[in-house]
């Protein structure tokens, strides 16, 4: 197991993907003027955006003074229902560009000397150039107000389009993604509770949606551990590995949510592949085994299959089976070539076994020529599907 430390280590910090890009510079637009620029290319208008966006001003300007009323309904009756849909996504595209510090509930004190009594002027900002006040709510507020209006004037059209599944799969990521790169825990309680919420109206709007019970099962994995825990967590783990943290003694409640997940057709194999993950932490290697030679039949995804080839690896190197492991990890590299975290641990398991030459090739093309790695991406959760989601309502509104 310790092996198994060494090479997810190199995995996650030499070969993590780069950050997304941002445009250094954003163009000079009020709401109105993001709005149909957005809708005439979502693409360019996106990059132009920058991500220093002042959320608060571009809520004043939609909901405040009603441009995004008038602006569903400027086009005519037979465009209501898409420019409504298209509003609603322009909201969680300019909320995803927001720098993250600015999501907080508690934003840090700025650093530095004062700033100048005339700020430059940045996107979002009122007509003249002069930067808003301070939000006396708070930003995480500003970004829930803006996402519930949005979604109740979605909810309030008595049939939704399908497209509107889509549009509730992307908060869903999006909602997780403002947790995870939260660093306080009033801003994770926040957006852990408004992902619940809004879990609620995706729901309601399409009842029979099995990714809902995988978000449940999420949200059940990421309840705080009791206030006033510290050090040790009293669960003592086998070996020293990844996953030995503390949540680990936390995880009995979430399994009736993965049980009732993995009885969805939709979701059952990626269901199977998140609850062995934690299997994995608690070091139930059968347990493991089992989950996902079920995923591997219920799935041809090859991200999927990777995933589960990759801890069924993991989960044989732990019974020190290393027969099994290399195979599977060669599984694994057979759904995604050159996926680095397979192709390290594959190599590691052929130099223990003498094949020097036959591991140097393997990280070879891996490291020359790498393919997105499902295992990094997976970290980041449901957001890791965004750009597909994103592209999807992009393409589709037109």
């Amino acid at each position: 197991m310790a092996r198994i430390l060494g090479v997810l280590v190199i995995a996650v910090a030499v070969l993590a993907p780069p950050a997304h890009a941002r445009a250094p510079q954003a163009m000079e637009m009020n709401a109105l003027d993001m709005l149909n620029l957005y809708e005439r290319d979502r693409a360019l208008a996106v990059a132009s955006f920058g991500d220093h966006l002042h959320l608060d001003s571009i809520w004043d300007e939609i909901k405040k003074k009603n441009i995004g009323e008038h602006w569903i309904a400027a086009n005519g009756k037979a465009d209501e229902n898409r420019r409504r849909l298209l509003l609603a996504t322009f909201v969680i595209e300019v909320i995803n560009l927001e720098d993250p510090d600015e999501w907080s509930c508690n934003p840090a004190p700025r650093r530095g000397p004062a700033p100048p009594a005339a700020p430059p002027f940045r996107l979002g900002a009122p007509s003249g150039g002069a930067q808003p006040p301070p939000s006396a709510v708070g930003p995480c507020d500003t970004v829930k107000r803006m996402i519930e209006w949005v979604c109740s004037d979605l909810r309030d059209q008595r049939l939704p389009p399908p497209l509107e599944r889509t549009w509730h799969m992307a908060v869903e990521a999006l909602l997780e993604h403002l947790f995870e790169t939260a660093n306080d825990r009033k801003t994770k309680d926040f957006y852990r509770a408004f992902l619940a919420e809004h879990t609620l109206h995706a729901e309601s709007r399409f009842p029979n949606e099995g990714r809902w019970l995988l978000i449940r099962a999420w949200l059940a994995d990421h309840e705080p551990p009791p206030l006033g825990l510290v050090g040790p967590c009293g669960y003592a783990l086998m070996s020293d590995h990844i996953w030995e943290t503390c949540d680990a003694m936390f995880f009995d409640h979430t399994e009736d949510k993965y049980e009732k997940a993995m009885a969805a057709a939709d979701v059952a194999a990626e269901a199977r592949v998140e609850f062995a993950r934690l299997h994995l932490k608690r070091e139930h290697w059968d347990t493991v085994l089992m989950l996902l030679n079920e995923a591997d039949r219920l799935t041809k995804d090859p991200e999927l299959r990777y995933l589960a080839f990759l801890m069924e690896g993991f989960a044989y190197d732990a019974k020190h089976d290393p027969r099994h492991a290399t195979g599977a990890f060669q599984l694994a590299l057979n759904a995604v070539p050159r996926a680095q975290t397979a192709a390290i641990n594959l190599a590691s398991d052929l130099l223990l076994d003498g094949a020097r030459d036959s591991a140097s090739r393997l990280l070879d093309a891996a490291l020359t020529n790498p393919a997105d790695d499902p295992w990094l991406l997976h970290n980041a959760g449901e957001y890791r599907n965004w750009p597909k989601y994103i592209g999807t309502l992009r393409k589709d509104l037109k």
